[in-house]
């Protein structure tokens, strides 16, 4: 039996006010309570597939206050990173879920990085901040390629 494996890039912050780049806001300040608050039976799962070189669908559109799951496959050959640091610093982690393997409670995410043919990790978050963020993938050449999408939080 062959087992999907998915490789995390973490960051935990030093404190609540530590600021990371981009945006300048840092990261949500009262994440774990708006995590505790959230309905998480009432979570919207968004799925997303990861190609060569691609995101389906390319622009995720979420509501600010509402929870999700959003389930990121890679059905393609390469490894691919679904990287989106400011929209990452945007929201409230509860947890990524590696499916049968781990769960990992987290404070921030910088990226994460699918393992090819089948690897699938399942992001929980709320997202916080109103905006539109830019999704990446930073591995060898695949951003030029086109693999870039959008994430809007409404």
């Amino acid at each position: 039996m062959r087992r999907a494996l998915v490789a995390l890039t973490l960051v935990v912050p030093l404190a609540a006010c530590h600021t990371l780049g981009g945006s300048g806001q840092g990261l949500v300040a009262d994440a774990a309570a708006i995590v505790a608050a959230a309905d998480w039976d009432q979570a919207e799962t968004l799925r997303v597939t990861l190609d060569e070189h691609s995101y389906s669908p390319r622009e995720l559109r979420l509501k600010a206050g509402r929870p999700y799951r959003i389930e990121l496959r890679n059905i393609g050959d390469k490894h691919h990173y679904y990287t989106a640091p400011e929209f990452f610093q945007s929201v409230a982690w509860r947890k990524l879920l590696v499916e049968r393997q781990a769960e990992i409670k987290v404070d921030y995410v910088t990226a994460v990085e699918v393992l090819r043919k089948g690897g699938r990790i399942d992001l929980f978050l709320v997202p916080v901040r109103k905006g539109s963020y830019r999704v990446v993938c930073t591995l060898d050449d695949h951003l030029e390629q086109g693999m870039e999408g959008l994430i809007v939080v409404e």
